[in-house]
């Protein structure tokens, strides 16, 4: 018959039931691990302008007029040789100017 953990016994022999401990997660092999490379500075974002008008020439070259949308500063018929150029946009010059300042 087993006895409750109230028990005389219990009590004399300074038994007490004992409360699930947390292991403790220990990294054995801690020097293996890569370390995190040290903080890098990230460099400030531009600022682009963005095509506001577009079309081709008769020879199929692709041109664009670009808006700086902080500015407002348009540019002349620019030349691309893709669309996709076109649209990733140009840094504005007036406005990295004056962040880089």
């Amino acid at each position: 018959m087993r006895r409750s953990p109230s028990s005389s016994l219990w009590r004399h022999l300074h038994l007490t039931p004992r409360k699930p401990v947390a292991m403790q997660n220990l990294d054995l092999f801690a020097e293996l691990l890569p370390t995190a490379p040290p903080a890098v500075q990230r460099a400030k974002p531009r600022v682009l302008m963005h095509v506001s008008d577009a079309g081709e020439r008769e020879d199929g070259q692709h041109i664009c007029v670009m808006t700086c949308r902080i500015c407002g500063i348009k540019t002349d018929w620019l030349s691309f040789a893709t669309m996709t150029e076109a649209k990733r946009g140009i840094p504005c010059e007036a406005c990295n100017a004056a962040k880089a300042a």
